[in-house]
């Protein structure tokens, strides 16, 4: 039976010296600190999200930039003079507001990309003569607003949040 405590009590004194905090005592006075390292390895999963710079819009729309400019010197009689067709009272009303005419790049349908908007202040509003969209990197127009002066033809359209288009023509 002393023998089995023994046993017992020798393997409980290698169980706990195995599990001790790592500082052992030297034989000498003084005390010296074992470290037992640890070999890990850390694995980081890096995700990078690369943006790229947003195209700049005036180059985007320079051909609608560069047909406002020859509506502007040459009046609405510009048929087959321009990148992107204008109807002919659309580009007449541009030319009576030449002094007045603004723009805005707006993108409507939450797509990325920035549509086009061109008109003037009529009566303390805005009134949005025409609206352009990049179809690839080539404007088109998206739709527009003229009143012919001789009555008859109309055309108008709002937007709306999300991308809805609404007109009105006859």
């Amino acid at each position: 039976m002393k023998r089995a405590n023994l046993g017992m009590m020798t393997l409980l004194a290698l169980v706990l010296g195995a599990c001790g905090n790592g500082q052992t005592k030297d034989s000498g006075a003084e005390k010296s600190q074992v470290t037992q390292g640890a070999t890990t390895a850390e694995v980081t999963t890096q995700t990078t999200t690369t943006v790229a710079p947003k195209p700049d819009n005036k180059e985007l729309y320079a051909k609608v930039f560069e047909d406002i400019r020859t509506v502007k010197e040459l009046g609405a009689d510009v048929a087959g003079k321009l990148n992107v067709p204008l109807e002919y009272w659309a580009a007449n009303s541009l030319n009576k507001q030449k002094d007045s005419l603004q723009y805005l790049f707006y993108d409507i349908n939450d797509d990325g990309v920035d549509e086009l908007f061109i008109g003037h202040t009529s009566n303390g509003k805005p009134f949005t003569v025409v609206a352009y969209y990049l179809d690839g990197k080539t404007p088109k127009i998206l739709h527009q607003s003229y009143v012919a002066e001789a009555g008859g033809a109309r055309s108008a359209f709002s937007f709306f949040k999300g991308g809805l288009l609404y007109t009105v023509e006859f």
